[in-house]
């Protein structure tokens, strides 16, 4: 009996330490007296009545299992200690080198169609160069036959791996916000 009264009140010290939330069952295993049932859920009550949460015990079942719900008071842990990640904002996905592409591919089509100059830079993280340029015939390559444009790719350690500038050639003003959506 009295070591079930300790589990009752380590149950609710750690829920509350922890603060877990949702559907919470505890086992109180091979109590057969009635009366220390009472006891034990009495403790209980009376530890989680001090919580800030809210919570609600239901009675005991004949199993010795007490179900229990609790409300959590703040955010999980993992969202005090840690910030989204500024490559993919926190959704734990970045986009393919292809997709990349895709994008800047996009940017050079709307920029070859709203200007007569035929010129343009691109800027991108140096792993993105790499793959830009790692055949004989590389992708600006095919982009520029492609929108008949000439295309002077640069690498920028100051990007991140997904983002990519259009600069116009002649004044090398940024103008990647007009044309990469």
């Amino acid at each position: 009996y009295a070591s079930r009264i300790r589990l009752a009140f380590s149950c609710c010290c750690g829920v509350r330490l922890r603060d877990i939330g949702g559907l919470l069952v505890i086992d109180f295993i091979d109590m057969e007296e009635n009366a220390n049932k009472k006891r034990v859920l009495n403790e209980l009550y009376k530890e989680f009545s001090r919580d800030r949460a809210v919570s609600k015990i239901e009675p005991m079942s004949r199993f010795g299992l007490v179900e229990m719900t609790r409300q959590r008071v703040r955010p999980s842990l993992i969202y005090n200690i840690t910030e989204p990640c500024p490559n993919c904002k926190g959704t734990g996905l970045v986009p393919t080198k292809g997709t990349i592409m895709a994008n800047v591919e996009r940017a050079i089509r709307r920029y070859t169609v709203s200007r007569f100059d035929r010129r343009v830079v691109l800027q991108v993280h140096p792993e993105m160069f790499e793959y830009i340029n790692n055949k004989r015939f590389g992708r600006a390559f095919q982009l520029m036959w492609k929108y008949w444009v000439k295309i002077i790719a640069e690498a920028n350690e100051e990007l991140m791996p997904h983002e990519f500038r259009l600069l116009e050639k002649r004044t090398r003003k940024d103008v990647t916000s007009q044309f990469a959506f």
